[in-house]
């Protein structure tokens, strides 16, 4: 299986090659300069692969949440490159990339990946490890860092490891409640990983659509 990956949802600018279990990545970070550099940066990446996108059975991509104009930059290149060569695209969410990079080997530990979402909100997710790479425990949100922590301190789970530069952008720096991990931003190689694993997500670049969360009001019970 050979995959290209793209993730432009943050300031960092990724894309990854996987070929057959090897990974290939470059990535830097370039805030507002991934217009300019997102395709040189592919056509490299695939020249140091010594392939072609032509050879890659799928083409996969951040689907957000994430900064507005990066996950809508990543949707629609994946999905004019996969139209371009006939094939399907994988949406991958940004958390759960974030919440990949940070994983432990304990089957039990879940993970809360977040992003800043701007506005004092964060983006929001808790996994835990499964077979297919992740499982969502808690579907994707967008809240206050207070809300936030109210829901942590009354969650049907045990503590989770808190991933992501969500956040740190927010917690006093004093928060000691719960185990953090690096603040990672989301990459390329995470996302070519979790789609590996979730080669039955693929579909048709017709439908690769990026995902907001904010633009969805969305009640949670737990979250008052």
């Amino acid at each position: 299986m050979q995959l290209l990956a793209i993730e432009t949802s943050s300031d960092a600018c990724s894309v990854a090659l996987y070929q057959q279990g090897a990974l290939l990545v470059h990535e830097a970070i370039m805030p507002k300069q991934h217009s300019q550099q997102l395709l040189p940066m592919i056509d490299a990446l695939l020249a140091e692969g010594q392939t072609s996108l032509t050879a890659c059975d799928a083409i996969a991509f951040g689907r957000g949440p994430g900064s507005f104009t990066g996950v809508r930059m990543a949707a629609g290149v994946a999905q004019g490159l996969a139209f371009g060569v006939n094939r399907p695209v994988i949406p991958i969410s940004t958390l759960a990339a974030i919440a990949w990079q940070a994983r432990v080997t304990d089957l039990q530990t879940y993970l809360l990946a977040t992003l800043d979402a701007r506005m004092h909100e964060l983006y929001w997710a808790v996994y835990r490890l499964a077979a297919n790479g992740l499982e969502e425990i808690q579907a994707e949100s967008l809240t206050s860092y207070q809300d936030l922590r109210h829901f942590l301190k009354q969650a049907p789970f045990e503590s989770p490891v808190i991933c992501g530069p969500g956040w740190a952008a927010y917690a006093p720096k004093e928060e000691v409640c719960w185990q953090l991990a690096a603040p990672v931003l989301p990459s390329a190689r995470s996302i070519a990983e979790l789609a590996a694993l979730n080669w039955h997500q693929r579909i048709d670049p017709a439908d690769a659509l990026p995902r907001y969360v904010r633009d969805k009001v969305a009640v949670m019970a737990t979250i008052k």
